[in-house]
This record gives structure tokens, sequence and C-alpha cells, in this order.
């Protein structure tokens, strides 16, 4: 009797190709970014019922309102473009992350 090592067998494991985790990445943010826009759509709206009751105006360009619309104007370029098919792949991710900045701005 001899002394055997005996290696554990390796499992195959299939490791995403490059381009199936850049399209899996690309659907995530496509929806995070719809979740996004509708809840700032409902910000935006609720925010300016509440300006009127408050200061009796819906809109008075206040930093933090402009901000809002061009974080809202981002976002909608963004979810148009990927309707139309007009941009795709890297242009898509620099404008998700454009307006991802949009929105630290608007925050702070």
């Amino acid at each position: 009797m001899g002394n055997h090592v005996v290696a554990p067998k390796l499992r195959s494991v299939r490791i995403f190709p490059l381009y199936e985790f850049a399209s899996l990445l690309d659907e995530l943010i496509h929806k995070m970014v719809m979740l996004g826009f509708s809840l700032l759509t409902v910000g935006i709206i609720t925010g300016a019922v509440w300006a009127n009751s408050a200061w009796g105006r819906y809109w008075g360009w206040a930093p933090k309102e402009t901000w809002s619309l061009i974080t809202w104007f981002i976002y909608a370029t963004f979810l148009h473009a990927r309707l139309m098919r007009v941009w795709q792949g890297q242009k898509m991710a620099v404008l998700s992350i454009v307006g991802f900045g949009a929105v630290l701005f608007t925050y702070f």
C-alpha cells in the first residue's frame, strides 16, 4: 500500500465572458435608472405641490430645484437613447455616470 494523495476533482467552473457580464450590468443599470427616474419624477411633482402650499408657487428656480430638473433631463435622455437604441455600451455607461454625478451634485 502506497501513500497516495488523492487530488479532489475540480468541478468545471464557467466564468462569464466579459460581454455577458457587460450585458448583465447594462440591464441592471437600466432597471435601476427606470426605478430612480420614476422616484425622481414623483419627488419633483410632490415637491412642487408642497412648495405651492408653503410658498404659494410651484417652482422658484432655486439651485436644488434647478439641479433636480437637470438630473431629470439627463435620465430622460438616458432612457430615451436606450429605448431608441441610438447609444449602446460605453456611451450609455458614461451617460449613467454623468446622471449619477448630477444626483450627487443635487444632493450636496
